[in-house]
């Protein structure tokens, strides 16, 4: 999925750009509205998210010339705007034919619910493209444009200096959280070494990082940056694993700083410190839903092997499955060399089922079945169980085998026959 995100300012862009390519969606960017139609021009492109307040051309322009193009009016269009934030604005560029219009700045998790919600739709068909927009009269269309224009570029001027400073706090918040999503995707990276590294990573993303220190502490469990040392200056987000509160993360700074919104932090350090703090609790989670899964397979493999029997899972063609230790000890072969090879091949060393087979029986009636028999390959006399695993439309998908050497018991009936 491509996406061209249209926004003047650089670090606009590399916040959008690292969020969604962290979400794994391919990225095309441009800096104004002219820009941005060259790109569509050249590149197949799946989705436009752009500012609105740009040189040259800025986003309502941009909307209008993609909804008035037949080949470009279907491609979703979200308008994503820190300086046209009224309910005027939203009409506007809701009537110029936009699909959404998301007011900046936003969580990271919600604005990227919005993105995907409006995908799903795109890709379902039942994303609804208006059509009414494009018919405005030119004069119409300019009267509101300038209105519009006139507005923001009023209180962009006034806003501008908080508006860089919020978008410099946001960036570094996605900074942070790109950064632990690198150290989780990290290959044999553990629990303990994750959150070591996210300690490290937390004081860079803060207001004073250079007089700024971290500690996580979960399950008992301590994780600090070198320079760590408590003071009167402290803020805290709890960790919750299952509901339940497992940790904390505190970021302490080192030094006293004019007051803020929270003490000496300010209010976007507070949503930074919530957000690290649930996601460690997601990806504790995650590991130890891992480890479970880990812990049973061994567990299971154990058991499976303890069998002295050979047993044996073929799919419905005959094919090897799995087999335990016993099954692979007797053909003299490592359970790798057997997977995906016929049953009867190594048991029976046949082309083709034997006659008595009893997963016959059990594809035919879906219920277990028991044959004897007398397997020339091994010299010994062989009870044979096929116990049915089925589908989620009640069909035989596959089989459980179980092997018994029944040669001394075939003997001994011999030897009372013989009486």
């Amino acid at each position: 999925m491509k996406i061209l995100i249209v926004d003047d300012k650089e670090e606009n862009l590399y916040m959008l750009e690292s969020l969604l390519k962290g979400s794994g969606y391919e990225v095309v960017s441009a800096e104004n509205g002219i820009e941005a139609l060259e790109k569509l021009k050249k590149d197949s492109i799946d989705m436009i998210i752009s500012d609105i307040l740009m040189p040259k051309m800025d986003g309502f322009q941009l909307c209008r010339e993609c909804k008035s193009d037949d080949s470009l009016k279907k491609i979703p269009f979200i308008f994503y705007t820190a300086t046209y934030t009224d309910k005027k604005d939203e009409k506007f560029a809701l009537s110029l034919g936009a699909e959404k219009f998301i007011v900046k700045p936003m969580e990271p998790n919600f604005f990227m619910e919005i993105i995907e919600n409006v995908i799903k739709d795109y890709k379902k068909g039942t994303l609804t493209f208006s059509e009414i927009t494009i018919e405005k009269e030119e004069t119409v269309y300019l009267k509101e444009y300038s209105e519009r224009l006139v507005k923001k570029l009023e209180s962009k001027m006034l806003n501008l200096e908080k508006s860089n400073l919020a978008l410099g706090e946001r960036v570094k918040e996605l900074n942070c959280l790109y950064k632990i999503a690198e150290i989780v995707g990290k290959p044999g990276i553990s629990m303990e070494e994750i959150l070591q590294e996210t300690a490290e990573s937390i004081p860079a993303c803060w207001q004073y990082p250079e007089i700024t220190c971290a500690r996580i502490i979960l399950e008992g469990q301590e994780f600090r940056t070198k320079n760590f040392r408590e003071t009167a200056w402290k803020q805290t987000g709890d960790i919750f694993v299952h509901k339940k509160q497992t940790g904390a993360i505190e970021v302490y700074c080192l030094e006293e700083k004019p007051e803020s919104d929270e003490g000496l932090f300010l209010k976007e350090e507070r949503k930074l410190i919530s957000a690290i703090a649930k996601r460690l609790g997601q990806i504790t989670e995650r590991h130890r839903a891992e480890d479970e899964i880990k812990r049973a397979a061994k567990e299971w493999r154990i058991t499976f092997d303890s069998i002295t029997d050979s047993v044996f899972i073929i799919d419905k063609d005959y094919k090897l499955v799995r087999m335990n230790k016993a099954f692979a000890d007797v053909f003299k072969m490592k359970p790798v060399e057997l997977i995906g090879r016929p049953c009867y091949e190594i048991v029976h060393g046949t082309n083709e089922p034997v006659p008595n087979c009893p997963y016959k029986k059990t594809l035919k009636t879906k219920k277990p079945a028991t044959s004897e028999l007398f397997e020339p390959q091994l010299g010994i006399y062989l009870e044979v169980m096929s116990s049915p695993i089925f589908d989620d439309k009640g069909e035989v998908r596959a089989s459980v085998h179980l092997i018994k050497d029944i040669t001394e018991r075939k003997k001994a009936e011999e030897a009372l026959q013989g009486t």
